[in-house]
């Protein structure tokens, strides 16, 4: 992997967009965002849709994959809030 490795950013994927919708081909597109053509034909992969490629369904799925990948849940089931901890440790008199 280069040292210079990034994610693409969703300006870069409106480019992709854009420049799809206007015929120029996965290389040219490629070339002119300086990224290699393996790169965005894995985009196109993992990204499209029944529709084709539109930036906004590619961008909430590179977003998904990545918060799935952290393996940090996003809810947090049983939280006890500090007034309820505290309630439970009071000692009666």
């Amino acid at each position: 992997m280069p040292v210079d490795y990034h994610h693409l950013t969703q300006y870069e994927r409106c480019q992709i967009h854009a420049l799809l919708h206007r015929g120029l081909s996965q290389r040219a597109i490629a070339r002119q965002l300086g990224q290699s053509p393996g790169t965005l034909s894995r985009e196109m992969c993992r990204n499209r849709g029944q529709r084709g490629y539109w930036y906004e369904q590619a961008q909430g799925k590179a977003v998904r994959r990545r918060r799935a990948a952290c393996g940090v849940p996003r809810k947090v089931l049983g939280y006890r809030t500090p007034a309820k901890v505290f309630r439970e440790a009071r000692v009666p008199p």
